[in-house]
């Protein structure tokens, strides 16, 4: 994944602040966004209406 490095830069220390490794709070951060999503989809029913 490519990011601008001012990103890249916020994340390192978010990572260092919260004690785990960039990778771990880049992998974190989307799984919560995925699993909030799955929250937020609206509900069908099994003919999809």
């Amino acid at each position: 994944m490519r990011l601008p490095e001012t990103l890249f830069e916020a994340i390192k220390e978010e990572a260092e602040r919260s004690g785990v490794t960039y990778q771990r709070l880049i992998r974190q951060t989307h799984e919560n966004a995925l699993h909030l999503g799955k929250q937020h989809l609206p509900l069908m029913s099994p003919d999809g209406q």
